[in-house]
């Protein structure tokens, strides 16, 4: 019988976390139409239009194309279920990172492999409280531009720590690359703009 190998189980419980997070949201998702800024941010994309200040157009595009593409449910539900694949992907990203985090610290002797079981009980955890925590739920289930927003801060965190390992200046490229999108999603990124230049500093200047 073939063994895992680590990478497999690492992945393998990614996508475990993905599910679960995913498949509760779905469950609690909300069928049309909710509160708040919920029917400007379904019309705007519907008609490419453009929503209040700062008008979000990358989110814009990303929802047309979903709302173009899906073939299920109306307009708004199609906008509450990308809502919840990108808090899922978001669940997904803290997993790694938590992950990436415990490996490094194991492999500088700070961290016990066996008490966290090589990362995976942290990991999974922060996984499991951030995709449950009321903020994160809400905002997976209804149409906002939020879930969307902390993947991509999500997504950048984990390639700022990969390029901390690997010097690779591809992977700042890529990085500068995900946080110009992330401009484009909600101005608020622009408060992680010196977090990240000070950790490419620190890191390697």
């Amino acid at each position: 019988m073939k063994i895992f190998k680590e990478t497999d189980k690492t992945y393998l419980i990614g996508v475990l976390v993905f599910i679960i997070s995913l498949g509760v949201y779905l469950h609690t998702l909300a069928p049309s139409i909710t509160y708040e800024d919920s029917g400007e941010l379904i019309t705007a994309p519907y008609i490419l239009g453009i929503s209040h200040p700062s008008g979000y157009p990358f989110y814009t595009v990303i929802m047309k194309v979903v709302m173009s593409l899906l073939p299920v449910g109306n307009i708004a539900f199609r906008g509450n279920l990308a809502s919840a694949v990108f808090g899922s992907l978001s669940v997904l990203m803290v997993y790694f990172i938590v992950l990436k985090v415990e490996r490094n610290l194991i492999s500088e002797g700070k961290a016990s492999s066996k008490v966290l079981l090589n990362g995976y009980v942290p990991a999974l955890l922060a996984a499991m409280l951030t995709s449950f925590s009321s903020i994160i739920w809400l905002n997976s289930v209804t149409t906002e531009v939020y879930t969307l927003n902390l993947f991509l801060m999500m997504l950048l965190t984990f390639i700022m720590l990969v390029w901390s390992n690997e010097r690779n200046i591809r992977y700042v490229f890529f990085g500068s690359l995900i946080y110009g999108l992330s401009l484009g999603n909600h101005y608020e990124a622009i408060l992680f703009l010196p977090v990240f230049v000070y950790f490419l500093l620190i890191t390697d200047w």
